[in-house]
């Protein structure tokens, strides 16, 4: 119960408000990515039984490698739309961080290769962080501009060419397995967990929801709204670093600086189907990693049954974001009219 509603029964102010309530309060308890989940188990369903295979351990591991990616990179745009901001620059810097790891990997090897992707990373999204936090710059804004920029200067850099590493690692780290999992879906699984658990048992997570939510009122409880943006933007920026890294090993060891163009709108579309809300200050990234393997398991699944073509995927992710924002609006809603129904109340007393 919410303070207003521990009021409600101390002062005996009747049955109805609990009423209102508690209808108000079960439909919020509800996870905000309950509808994507049903509906990603029905399509798993469905396909397992047109195509028995498929959910043998090769097709999954290939639609988590696959998936792989998006996930990372939604992870960090998940911290960003949680804090009241958003990040449209992910796929654009995971390109540039890779064009400068893989550039670096020429000339110095694997380890500052690989190291190099996760310091662009990390630079590239605290830059965008300072810009909206010191010169209270519209996030949108700036992460659209970083989107073409940074492309742009991954182009420039490799003067549109591909770049093609002799090394072999990043491929065989990308295929390799322990045991029936592949790498890639337990390093999935290490970011989601300590996502998760920053969010949710730490103080700096409680801040992030916080400044979501409201960032003046925020400020004036004391929390440090700047530090938490440049964090959230930082955090973001390095997710988008360890996708660089997956991003040359799919590739089969080369970087094109052409790559990942759109996946910023498959993100951004995941994370609101996963249940986090476009104005802030609610939703996590286990409803983001349920959207994203979702995403991919459609496509799986019409790739199987022969219809390959990119504009049907597309259409698929225009109508999956369009139908993400009907359901933030519709939660947003819900929860606005159950606060005016206990404010109502309470004015009644």
């Amino acid at each position: 119960m919410t303070i207003l509603e521990h009021e409600a029964v101390e002062s005996g102010a009747g049955d109805q408000v609990l009423t209102a309530a508690d209808r108000w309060g079960h439909l919020r308890k509800v996870p905000k990515f309950a509808a994507v989940l049903v509906v990603f188990i029905a399509a798993v369903v469905i396909f397992r039984v047109k195509f028995p295979g498929f959910l043998a351990e090769t097709n999954v591991n290939s639609i988590l490698s696959s998936a792989s990616i998006d996930f990372l990179l939604g992870m960090g745009m998940t911290l960003t739309i949680i804090s009241g901001g958003i990040d449209l620059s992910v796929s654009s810097t995971a390109v540039l961080a890779a064009v400068c790891g893989g550039e670096m990997t020429v000339h110095f090897g694997v380890a500052v290769g690989i190291l190099t992707c996760l310091v662009v990373g990390l630079v590239v999204g605290t830059v965008n962080g300072l810009l909206i936090a010191r010169l209270r710059l519209n996030a949108f804004i700036v992460t659209l501009a970083g989107l073409v920029a940074y492309e742009g200067l991954a182009r420039l850099i490799l003067n549109d060419n591909t770049l093609v590493l002799t090394t072999t690692t990043f491929g065989s780290f990308f295929y390799a397995q322990l045991g029936p999992f592949t790498y890639i879906s337990l390093l999935m699984l290490a970011v989601l967990v300590v996502l998760s658990l920053v969010l949710h048992k730490t103080y700096f997570g409680r801040d992030v929801y916080a400044v979501g939510g409201n960032s003046h009122a925020a400020r004036l409880s004391g929390i440090a709204v700047e530090r938490v943006t440049v964090s959230v933007y930082a955090i973001s920026g390095l997710c988008a670093g360890i996708a660089s890294v997956l991003l040359i090993g799919f590739n089969s060891n080369s970087v094109d600086p052409t790559a990942l163009g759109g996946d910023e709108l498959t993100v951004a579309a995941a994370v609101l189907l996963g249940g986090t809300a476009l104005v802030g200050g609610s939703g996590g990234p286990f409803g983001t990693a349920i959207a994203i393997i979702f995403f991919y398991t459609i496509d799986k699944g019409l790739n199987l049954i022969g219809i390959t073509a990119t504009y049907w995927q597309l259409i698929i992710t225009g109508v999956l974001l369009l139908f993400a924002v009907l359901i933030d609006r519709t939660q947003s809603l819900i929860h606005r009219r159950r606060l005016t129904t206990l404010s109502i109340s309470e004015s009644e007393k």
